[in-house]
């Protein structure tokens, strides 16, 4: 019986011959290997599940921002406490802390002075809900640091300031106006958070730094990297080109990403073309704040090297993955490896009565109760702006 010849097309030579990460993507990207990027759309989706938030979780959240209300109240009948951050934007992690502001009631704006930060980190001491209570006085922004006893999860209050509630509304409206948005943001929230790359203090890249580089690579070149489909139905493809993109071949140095004053669209441009209340450094990260636009985001984000590093790795990672998954008939996860989740599985096996629903009611609550009950009154004029 003589010898079968096995036809081989074009795109599997090129694929038998790929050896660096380039050719890998390349012969991926050129084959159009469907079947490994819906795995790994599909896995990201499983994953976004996994980590979004149960109602339980919600619901705790709640109960520390009435408790909190309450004692502030208590203690001062003319202010309010309003949440901001990733709780107020429904985009919090199983781990993060709460972002919580106090406000006036009225327009006086007093309840910001060290004296009185200190009477209330006392009261909060004292009524038996809270520990580690500290007051950070000596900084640019004072802050009360505390613990929350019945859940341990941290809560930092600030004084007097509205920029966090317009970054959370700005948000809101990315995820509304913005397909895959709230998908690459949840998983690259993870992704820093597992590396521990997400702390500002420490020179990480913050939730809303993160939220501006999102938007600004979908905005620019997302409709073209989800050209033969949805956005949604593209994420694994999104997410390998936003490592790729911001990765160690992004001009980092040079480069700033801004928005237009009109209409809020993003853009690169010249860092030496800015100027910058809080200053640019040409070895830092530059965003331009699209609520302040003479504030630099990244101006505390020092850890640019290990930042660029992780995204490059990141990008390496999933190719190579992908690119052993091709021709396999048995799958196994893709994205598994660069993304755990086994603290979030620990922290809710400890808690009784958890299950996978997001409570709707719970969520409309948070959002009401931490973006929409500032009276306009009180307000700057660029807070008006946003209603």
């Amino acid at each position: 019986m003589g010898n079968k010849t096995k036809r081989t097309t074009h795109h599997q030579r090129g694929l038998a011959k790929a050896k660096t990460v380039e050719d890998k993507y390349h012969a991926l990207n050129h084959g159009y290997n469907s079947k490994v990027f819906n795995q790994l759309t599909e896995e990201i989706k499983e994953y976004v599940n996994v980590i979004a938030p149960l109602s339980t979780e919600l619901e705790a959240r709640n109960r520390i921002y009435r408790q909190l209300n309450e004692q502030v109240k208590m203690l001062w009948p003319g202010a309010e406490a309003h949440c901001f951050g990733s709780f107020a934007t429904g985009l919090f992690l199983p781990e993060s802390d709460m972002d919580v502001c106090i406000l006036s009631t009225t327009s006086n704006h007093r309840y910001k002075t060290p004296e009185m930060i200190t009477e209330l980190a006392s009261h909060l001491q004292n009524c038996g809900f809270y520990y580690d209570v500290v007051a950070v006085i000596e900084t640019r922004v004072p802050i009360i640091k505390l613990c929350d006893k019945e859940s341990g999860i941290p809560i930092d209050i600030s004084f007097e300031r509205t920029d966090g509630l317009r970054s959370a509304r700005l948000i809101v409206s990315w995820v509304d106006s913005t397909p895959s948005f709230k998908e690459l943001l949840l998983v690259l929230k993870m992704f820093l958070y597992s590396r521990n790359l997400h702390k500002v203090r420490y020179g990480g890249l913050g939730g809303y730094s993160t939220a501006c580089l999102i938007y600004a690579f979908l905005k620019i070149h997302g409709q073209s990297i989800a050209k033969n489909g949805k956005p949604t139905e593209c994420l694994g493809k999104l997410l390998l080109e936003f490592f790729k993109f911001y990765g160690p071949g992004f001009p980092y140095l040079e480069t700033a990403i801004v928005f237009d004053r009109a209409v809020g669209s993003p853009s690169f441009t010249c860092k030496t073309s800015l100027s910058f209340a809080n200053g640019i450094e040409l070895s830092r990260l530059t965003i331009q704040d699209p609520n302040d636009f003479t504030n630099n985001l990244g101006a505390s984000s020092f850890s640019l090297a290990p930042l660029m590093s992780s995204f490059g790795i990141a990008y390496e990672f999933l190719v190579n993955h992908c690119y052993q998954q091709r021709n396999r008939t048995k799958a196994f996860s893709i994205i598994g490896s660069l993304l755990r989740c086994e603290d979030i599985f620990e922290k809710r096996s400890e808690c009784e009565g958890c299950d996978s629903e997001v409570a709707n009611d719970a969520y409309e609550w948070l959002i009401d109760h931490s973006l929409e009950r500032i009276s306009l009154y009180d307000c700057p004029a660029q807070i008006q702006s946003l209603s």
